[in-house]
């Protein structure tokens, strides 16, 4: 212990017992009953000025939220769509339906962009590529010589986004599983 500590001890009852005297209540007393405004603008002014805080942080806070939000796209995952006078009639019936296919497990995919925006956003970008080789392969058709390996092509790019979506929806299962299984493990524990 320190020699301070020792002297509030030893004289414990004599601090405890020392009150201000009358005059210096007065005093007090006096100050407040001449100036009464004093201490009522005071408060006042740090109401106000709370106040004035509080609304300039909640527009502050508008203004970056709406800032921030962008509209939601009504899919950011490029839908395959074909022209059909550039593919031949052979081929436009099997076209049509690996479309849509395509377009059904976008929707589906699409599901997971409010769950996990990060892992939606990379199959997005993973889609966008073949989508991306895909367009270019029908940009070339036509007057292109070779115009049935292009169109083999396509067929195939359009058959790899499929599998890649099916891959994309087994993973995205797969996560809501373990989160399920996580979820029921942990309100077991509790």
């Amino acid at each position: 212990m320190s020699r301070i500590e020792n002297m509030i001890r030893e004289n414990r009852e004599a601090f405890d017992s020392y009150e201000p005297g009358t005059q210096v209540w007065d005093n007090i007393q006096k100050n407040l009953e001449t100036k009464p405004g004093k201490l009522t603008t005071l408060k006042r002014s740090v109401w106000k000025g709370a106040a004035a805080a509080a609304v300039f942080l909640v527009a502050v806070t508008t203004w970056y939220q709406l800032k921030e939000t962008k509209p939601p796209a009504k899919d950011s995952i490029a839908v395959t769509e074909v022209p059909e006078e550039n593919v031949p009639d052979e081929y436009a019936d099997e076209v049509y339906h690996f479309t849509k296919l395509i377009n059904l497990k976008h929707k589906e995919l699409q599901k997971l962009q409010k769950e996990d925006p990060a892992l939606y956003e990379q199959f997005a970008g993973d889609i966008k590529m073949l989508d991306s080789s895909y367009h270019s392969l029908q940009e070339q058709i036509p007057g292109n010589p070779n115009r049935e390996t292009l169109i083999q092509a396509m067929i195939q790019n359009l058959q790899l986004q499929i599998e890649l979506l099916n891959k994309q929806l087994i993973i995205t299962e797969q996560i809501k599983q373990q989160k399920t299984k996580n979820h029921a493990s942990a309100y077991k524990t509790i």
